[in-house]
């Protein structure tokens, strides 16, 4: 377990996204055989853009990436809790012992909004807004017919509409070539994490569509 997942639940623990994939960085585990998220790369947002790390040993780190900021902030903070300092030319950073993370967050505002998100959910992962045309969506909506749901039925359409939806995507694996990226791969790269629109960004609507007319039935 990475240092920082003890500050769940306390301030907002973010982990920095792979660009190249889109998602969380990973890394083999102790075994060598298996790939698992990595925690090396966990941080704590801060105000305007800022960021704390674990530097090891019971050693934090921030970082600025503003130097006029940089400057402010290290002008309200006792001198005996910077440990080391750095500055270049347009940026930050100095190390504190992790004790003194309280006397530290009062003037760099750690967030604490989503504080009880785990660093590696899916909410953490770039998102790509994507709006489906109303004349497409209404096919959606004439199959599901939420609007004429009892409570009772909407939970049961949710969990038959969750359960299609990764039908739907093992049946999009299969069509895929060996070369290619995993449906699941390709989603993260692309920035969505919900099959209904990532179908219809890849032209595929009219045969969700057509899966969910043969498919969808509640008890």
């Amino acid at each position: 377990m990475g240092y920082f997942q003890k500050y769940v639940g306390q301030y907002r623990v973010k982990c920095h996204i792979d660009r190249n994939t889109n998602d969380f960085p990973r890394e083999f585990n102790s075994s060598g055989s298996e790939i698992t998220y990595s925690d090396n790369d966990l941080y704590i947002p801060c105000a305007s853009k800022c960021e704390i790390t674990y530097y090891g040993k019971g050693i934090l780190e921030f970082y600025c990436p503003s130097k006029i900021r940089y400057n402010n902030i290290i002008k309200q903070l006792p001198a005996k809790i910077i440990i080391e300092s750095f500055e270049s030319s347009s940026e930050g950073w100095f190390r504190f012992k992790a004790k003194d993370l309280d006397t530290v967050a009062e003037i760099v505002k750690p967030s604490t909004y989503g504080a009880s998100i785990r660093p590696h959910s899916k909410k953490n992962l770039p998102k790509t807004k994507y709006d489906i045309p109303e004349e497409d969506l209404k096919l959606y909506k004439n199959i599901i017919k939420w609007d004429k749901l009892s409570d009772d039925d909407k939970i049961q359409s949710m969990q038959a509409i969750k359960s299609l939806n990764k039908q739907y995507l093992q049946q999009l694996n299969k069509s895929r070539k060996k070369d290619e990226n995993s449906i699941e791969t390709d989603m993260r790269l692309q920035g969505f994490n919900n099959i209904k629109e990532y179908s219809h960004f890849i032209g595929m609507w009219s045969d969700y569509i057509k899966f969910l007319k043969t498919n969808y039935k509640l008890n």
